[in-house]
C-alpha cells in the first residue's frame, strides 16, 4: 500500500512542478522566442506579397496578429501561437499523473515543440507566397495538433498496457 501512496506523492509533486515550471520558465521563454525570433522573421519577408502584411504583437505576447489588405474584413489569415501552450500543459498531467516515472510528457512537449517550428514554415511560406499554407497550418492546428494532445495519455496507457501489440498466439514466427 505504501509503494501506491507513494507513486501518487510522486505524480502530484512532478504535475505541480510542471505548472511551477511551465509560468516561471517555459511561459516566459516562449515569449522571448516570439519577439526575439518569429516577428524578426515574419516582418524581414520582402516579397511583393509579404510587404503587404501587418502584424499585431505586442512585446511580451505570445501571439501574433496577421493582418493584409488582400484579404477582406473578417477574413484574415490564421495568427500565429507559441508553441507548447495551455493545451500543452492540460494534455501533459495526464500522463505525469498515470506514469510519473515515464518521460511521456516530454515526448508530447518535443511533439509541440516540433509543430510549432512546422507551423512557423508555413506562416512564412503562407506570408512570402501561397494562400494553401494557411489553409494548412490552420487545419493542422485545430485539428490535428489538438488530436493528438488530446490523444496522447491514452496512447501512453496503451502502451503501457500493451494493447498496441498484436496479441500473441503462442506460434513463434519463421
Amino acid at each position: 500500500m505504501s509503494r501506491s501512496w507513494s507513486r501518487w506523492a510522486a505524480a502530484c509533486a512532478f504535475a505541480a512542478g510542471l505548472v511551477v515550471l511551465y509560468f516561471t520558465a517555459w511561459r516566459p521563454a516562449r515569449a522571448l522566442y516570439m519577439q526575439h525570433v518569429t516577428h524578426p522573421l515574419l516582418t524581414s519577408i520582402e516579397t511583393e506579397r509579404g510587404t503587404t502584411f501587418r502584424y499585431e504583437f505586442e512585446q511580451g505576447a505570445l501571439r501574433i496578429g496577421l493582418r493584409s489588405s488582400q484579404y477582406q474584413s473578417g477574413s484574415n489569415p490564421t495568427d500565429y501561437h507559441a508553441p507548447a501552450g495551455r493545451d500543452f500543459l492540460i494534455a501533459a498531467f495526464l500522463p505525469i499523473l498515470l506514469f510519473p516515472f515515464r518521460p511521456y510528457w516530454l515526448y508530447l512537449w518535443g511533439f509541440n515543440l516540433a509543430v510549432g517550428a512546422l507551423f512557423l514554415a508555413l506562416v512564412a511560406l503562407g506570408v512570402a507566397w501561397v494562400d494553401w499554407a494557411f489553409l494548412l497550418q490552420g487545419f493542422l492546428e485545430k485539428y490535428v495538433v489538438q488530436a493528438l494532445n488530446l490523444g496522447a495519455p491514452l496512447l501512453a496507457w496503451a502502451y503501457e498496457r500493451d494493447i498496441l501489440s498484436p496479441a500473441s498466439t503462442g506460434e513463434s514466427s519463421p
